[in-house]
């Protein structure tokens, strides 16, 4: 497919994303510092960052926050709402990373700009929290993916792990075709949508590549998994994507990992973040997860 049909096919999927509006909750979200601020990583490396702060308490601690997109869906109100509830809950620091967008910007920007991200935070922890000694890494669908693979890249390089993992309805296999997952009751990420937004994702020279977990995080071996930070993984029931996650969950206990996961009844894929189905639930188990 050509680059200028890429860009096309993105542009309709961003218009009708854009128009869908869900019913969020009036919650308390106030009394919070928030500010946009361009992280300069290093002479070449720039990435912009949602940040929000406690504005009355000293930041208890820090989560990095890696939203879902598709790898390509740009950002909305809904991440803003669930960044400052998730600060307001749990009076830690919210980063909000916007990593590179395919078709764009395709793999690896994504999978580079989050571990350079992840590495800026943990060496300037305390300009973010002056306090606060836990790091939380928290993902969401596509974010999921890339909140796995800084971990991943933390062991290859011998850094220091996050304190927690949180992985909400998380993508981590790319390489099994959409078609070939299981849908519950018929629901799910439509296959065609599927494919097309991984088509995004990886360009023309990384497209027939399988077995990569900086792809899909599933395929991490058991060594690569080896002290994994401990990690809580949410599912919905009705979701194309929960039985990757599921599967993952039980990599991580085969490695030794400390893990919760918990699937949630009659909901759908992105209820954490919209509030839908057990999605007030679901936060409320990762506030205490992340308190604990």
């Amino acid at each position: 497919m050509r680059q200028t049909e890429l860009f096309q096919q993105a542009k309709q999927l961003r218009q009708r994303n854009d128009a869908q509006i869900f019913p969020l909750p009036k919650e308390q979200q106030t009394n919070l510092f928030e500010i946009k601020k361009i992280l300069s990583i290093d002479s070449e490396t720039k990435v912009a960052a949602f940040i929000y702060q406690p504005a009355y308490l000293p930041s208890q601690g820090i989560v990095l926050n890696f939203r879902g997109s598709g790898f390509m869906h740009h950002w909305t109100p809904h991440d803003r709402a669930f960044a400052r509830s998730l600060t307001f809950a749990t009076n830690y620091t919210v980063i909000d990373v916007d990593y590179p967008l395919a078709p764009e910007h395709p793999f690896p920007a994504a999978v580079n700009a989050s571990f350079a991200v992840f590495k800026y935070v943990q060496t300037h922890y305390h300009d973010f929290s002056a306090t606060g000694t836990q790091l939380a890494v928290m993902g969401h669908s596509s974010g999921g993916n890339l909140a796995v693979i800084t971990q991943l890249l933390a062991k290859r390089n011998d850094l220091k792990l996050a304190d927690k993992l949180l992985l909400d309805f998380p993508v981590l296999d790319l390489d099994t075709d959409a078609a070939q997952k299981n849908y519950p009751a018929g629901q799910g990420i439509p296959v065609e949508e599927s494919r097309l937004m991984n088509s995004f994702y990886l360009s023309d020279s990384t497209q027939q590549l399988t077995g990569n977990p900086l792809i899909s995080p599933i395929l991490a071996t058991k060594e690569e998994l080896l002290e994994f930070p401990p990690t809580e993984i949410h599912t919905a029931e009705f979701d194309s994507l929960r039985d990757e996650a599921e599967q993952f969950a039980q990599h991580l206990v085969s490695a030794y990992v400390h893990v919760n996961l918990c699937r949630y009844p009659k909901s759908y894929h992105g209820f954490t973040v919209v509030k839908t189905g057990a999605g007030a639930r679901s936060f409320n188990d990762f506030i205490q997860f992340i308190q604990q």
